[in-house]
């Protein structure tokens, strides 16, 4: 075990994954969000605290799963590195929300709902990738995932403007198992909510 990992992230963290994530840090300067240094942390009560722990800690079962994968050894250490901060940022993000919503931004607020109906290693992919426009559609576009999540994840970052995208993915939206104030945030984070 890596105790001071371990100590950091406040959940048992193995050898293995410990390696991993501190050679991709060497490579992608990030460390994980330690929930214990922050000012909105510390402003939450003990229940409050507990419940934060609880949906922070999915993050090393999500980066035990993306090492693990076949995707992570086709990966410069730099790009493991940029998904690895991306899934611990999402899970501090879906943290907080749980327990103090107002403490967290619209962007942050967009990648944790997305995540729960999009795998998060695919948003971390797309949402690293850098370059213009045109080189984040084609990256979309790469994807293995059906047209509708490709339509969701590019639609988080621009408006669609053909009306049978927006249709189409207006029906994906309203038949995704989320709650109705969910589906509105959704809307209103792909822009379609006009």
């Amino acid at each position: 075990m890596d105790v001071a990992l371990e100590k950091y992230l406040g959940q048992d963290v193995d050898d293995t994954v410990a390696e991993e994530i501190r050679r991709a840090n060497r490579s992608y300067k990030f460390f994980p969000a330690s929930p214990y240094t922050s000012e909105a942390f510390k402003e939450l009560s003990a229940a409050e605290k507990e419940q934060f722990k609880d949906v922070y800690s999915g993050s090393i079962s999500d980066v035990k799963s993306f090492i693990r994968s076949k995707k992570y050894y086709k990966l410069s250490e730099e790009e493991r590195g940029k998904i690895i901060d991306y899934i611990f940022d999402t899970y501090y993000d879906a943290a907080m929300v749980s327990v103090a919503r107002n403490s967290v931004s619209k962007s942050e607020m967009k990648k944790v709902v997305a995540s729960r109906y999009i795998d998060l290693v695919v948003l971390a992919e797309v949402d690293t990738t850098t370059g213009n426009k045109q080189e984040r559609a084609k990256a979309v576009n790469s994807l293995s995932v059906s047209d509708e999540e490709k339509l969701f994840i590019y639609a988080l970052k621009y408006k669609l403007t053909d009306k049978n995208e927006q249709k189409l993915l207006r029906s994906y939206i309203n038949n995704l198992a989320a709650t109705n104030e969910e589906k509105a945030l959704i809307l209103e984070f792909c822009q379609l909510n006009d």
